[in-house]
């Protein structure tokens, strides 16, 4: 009897707990399955060909968790999460009394392009300083703001990405915001806010 199975070295018969299972002329193993601990003598026969469909979907749903978990989970993967983990975090920041950007430059760094730090900081030592906060282009903040952070109109082309953020959840505290970003260091950041 030729049946598929796992390959063994060799023309042997296979056997299992001392029954023999059949002559292997393939070079493949039969495996007996035990139902209630008792030895059938029915062999289950593995075949790595009957597994392959199996094992090729078993893949392909780790590939697409992984990629999945990348583009939700990890920095920088998706623009418009980019835009609603920085406001989050820059607006907590503000409400705890920190300076988001001088306190804590990684940070900002994490999520905005060095050129506009850059141009930041230069801004805020002119003489002239800053009019308002660059990143809510305004003086002060809404404490309804975090939690209410929105984004839409989204863009993109290329290694370029613009959207709107809007802050807030009702008529009185709407404030809206443009937002464009590029890839640098093969992350999403914030290179202006309009």
């Amino acid at each position: 009897m030729a049946s598929p199975g796992f390959p063994i070295s060799g023309n042997s018969t296979a056997t299992t707990l001392g029954h023999p299972i059949g002559a292997c002329s393939r070079k493949y193993i039969a495996i007996a399955i035990r139902p209630d601990h008792a030895m059938s003598t029915r062999p289950f026969l593995f075949s790595p060909a009957r597994f392959l469909p199996i094992a090729l979907l078993c893949m392909a749903g780790l590939f697409v968790c992984t990629n999945s978990q990348a583009a939700d989970g990890a920095p920088g993967k998706v623009p418009e999460a980019v835009t609603i983990r920085f406001y989050d975090w820059y607006l907590q920041a503000l409400t705890q009394n920190r300076d988001p950007i001088q306190d804590e430059p990684r940070m900002l760094e994490a999520f905005v392009t060095r050129a506009l730090v850059a141009e930041i900081h230069r801004r805020m030592h002119d003489p002239d300083g800053l009019d308002s906060d660059y990143f809510i282009r305004a003086q002060d903040y809404l404490d309804e703001w975090l939690g209410n952070i929105a984004t839409s109109s989204v863009r993109m082309q290329g290694q370029t990405a613009t959207l709107r953020v809007t802050l807030g959840n009702s008529a009185a505290t709407l404030h809206r915001l443009q937002v464009d970003l590029i890839i640098e260091d093969g992350h999403w950041k914030i290179r202006r806010v309009r």
